[in-house]
């Protein structure tokens, strides 16, 4: 049936209906050029809106290397649409989602080149948090709540802005295969551009061929919003809702303070300045000044670079103990009595 819908021009049916296929043997060279990228994030970055996005111009499954049978991987799929969680096979999809190296997948497999999907640490840090407490990625706790985790909040706060930075270093200095940084903010401004710049480097073009401008001109301009493009809504995607966590002050001057200090020393390279999120140099998240960092490219890639990266492969950034990992499940056990009295959310 995909493939018969596929076939079919014009298109006269929203890209959001249309239905998806798997890699096959019919499937054409312009999409098996792009076998073997990896959309890279720390989490809560907006690899989902990219994956969303990639799936209705493709027409094709994007695929996760998580457990498919945890609740959030279930989450993705029964609710969300993403029905590749768990796959990576490159015989079944081309794009596959990835937290690695902050944490480790389900499976170990190969990454030809990398799309690194980057989102200021404030609003990432504060929607991992939420989704850590409510065990979901569209719910977000009450004022109530931050009031009586304050500490816990702090110090995750603390500990998360050294990993985040550690995860860009890692992508953007020390991967040995070609990376393509893009920025959550301007993929929620300008999706098509960004869209176009996503598959261009996936398919190794110089130009965004005419069948994929049509492509991505049925994605986008087929939905009324940003919203309408994902499979749900971003917590930050009110106005142009870009650095909302610190305009509603949930990180002391304190810890905003320890988080710039920790962007100067952590790596040779500090990513806040680099990226236009440092809230003292910046006045982030001032979009006049992101504006300014749209054109900015890091060159990480090495003269003489790997044919492939093994991805889950080694020593992963966060350890398994740390306190603000998987270890958050069993504390959000501890005081909801297992989720059967969860915390309250707007």
């Amino acid at each position: 049936m995909a493939a018969e819908e596929w076939k079919q021009q014009p298109r006269n049916f929203p890209a959001q209906l249309q239905c998806l296929r798997f890699l096959d043997k019919t499937i054409t060279k312009q999409f098996t050029d792009m076998i073997g990228t990896l959309l890279v994030s720390y989490p809560r970055s907006g690899n989902t809106l990219m994956r969303t996005l990639l799936e209705k111009a493709t027409g094709i499954v994007t695929g996760s290397d998580t457990r498919p049978d945890r609740s959030l991987s279930l989450e993705l799929a029964e609710r969300h649409n993403l029905v590749g969680e768990g796959v990576t096979h490159p015989s079944m999809v081309a794009f596959v989602k990835t937290h690695w190296p902050e944490r480790t997948g389900n499976q170990v497999y190969k990454g030809k080149r990398a799309i690194l999907l980057v989102r200021n640490p404030y609003d990432a840090i504060d929607s991992y948090w939420n989704l850590n407490v409510t065990k979901s990625h569209t719910k977000t706790v009450t004022d109530s709540v931050y009031e009586r985790f304050h500490d816990k909040f702090e110090r995750l706060a603390r500990n998360e802005i050294c990993i985040w930075l550690q995860f860009q270093d890692y992508w953007l200095r020390k991967a040995n295969i070609p990376v393509l940084l893009i920025r959550f903010e301007d993929l929620i401004r300008n999706p098509a551009e960004q869209l176009a710049r996503a598959i261009m480097f996936a398919s190794g073009a110089n130009e965004i061929p005419l069948f994929w401008k049509e492509r991505i001109d049925y994605v986008v301009n087929g939905c009324q919003s940003i919203e309408g493009m994902g499979s749900y809504k971003p917590r930050s995607s009110t106005g142009s809702g870009f650095g909302k966590s610190l305009l509603k002050g949930r990180y002391t001057k304190d810890t905003i303070d320890y988080m710039h200090n920790a962007a100067q020393q952590i790596s040779c390279t500090d990513y806040l300045s680099c990226l236009g999120y440092s809230v003292k140099e910046h006045n982030f998240p001032s979009e006049d000044l992101l504006d300014r960092f749209r054109q900015k490219s890091f060159d990480n890639l090495p003269s003489e670079r790997d044919d492939y990266l093994m991805v889950n492969q080694g020593v992963p950034i966060r350890p398994d103990t740390c306190e603000f990992g998987r270890q958050m499940t069993p504390w959000r056990h501890s005081i909801t009595d297992n989720d059967a009295n969860p915390l309250p959310t707007i």
